[in-house]
């Protein structure tokens, strides 16, 4: 295992669906999708924390955080904007960011992860 915090962000990720259902088996009420923007924001802060453990070229480290971050941030402001139902704060995160924002992060999250399968020396400069 090369990342503690890594393992951690699965942990979370993992977990946002069974804490979401047993927040509606609790309390009943339309918050579970609030939980899991909370839960998968969270999850996307540790990844973005967690990418400086992998060792990769520093343009991919930082391309994986600042997109993990730009994601965690959108996910947040998600969850927040369910939580206090402002109308403002639920455009600006859904519907500004949460299209083409939050595509272009996931996509360069998804390149830094795929890259992660790449063999070391090939990613080396030149």
């Amino acid at each position: 295992m090369r990342s503690p915090r890594g393992l951690l962000a699965a942990i979370v990720f993992l977990l946002a669906f069974p804490i979401a259902v047993l927040y509606q088996a609790l309390f009943g009420d339309s918050g579970a999708e609030a939980v899991l923007h909370v839960v998968w924001g969270t999850s996307f802060a540790l990844v973005a924390f967690s990418v400086f453990d992998f060792g990769m070229p520093r343009w991919l480290t930082w391309m994986g955080c600042l997109s993990a971050s730009a994601s965690a941030t959108n996910f947040l402001l998600q969850g927040l904007s369910q939580i206090t139902q402002n109308e403002s704060l639920t455009r600006l995160s859904f519907q500004v960011l949460g299209q083409v924002i939050e595509r272009i992060a996931i996509d360069l999250l998804i390149a830094w992860f795929a890259a992660g399968l790449v063999p070391p020396r090939l990613l080396q400069n030149r």
